[in-house]
């Protein structure tokens, strides 16, 4: 991934840059829930992000499935990112979603 000078400035600071620049650390994309499930199931995948475009819906998934309910109820109750930050804050859930 390279950044533009732009996104370069508005991360500086905020985001390690080396890792969203370093070729080791990008994500692989799969297209289908077959190779998703291989990459999952028998790849070497320990440390690696593997990205799998529309994936609740193309694994038939439901977002009541795969995300934890305290989760869902905030993210019901927000209005606007501000809100949904604000009450992720309040119910303790930031912490223990970013390590």
């Amino acid at each position: 991934m390279s950044l533009t000078a732009d996104e370069q400035k508005m991360l500086e600071g905020v985001w390690p840059l080396d890792l969203l620049e370093d070729p080791i650390r990008q994500p692989r994309v799969v297209t289908t829930a077959a190779e998703f499930l291989r990459e999952v199931l028998v790849c070497e995948h320990l440390g690696d992000f593997i990205v799998l475009p529309n994936g609740i819906e193309l694994l038939g998934l439901s977002e009541e499935e795969v995300m934890p309910e305290d989760l869902l109820k905030v993210l019901e109750n927000s209005k606007s990112v501000k809100e949904l930050l604000q009450q992720f804050q309040a119910a303790g859930v930031l912490k223990m979603w970013i390590c």
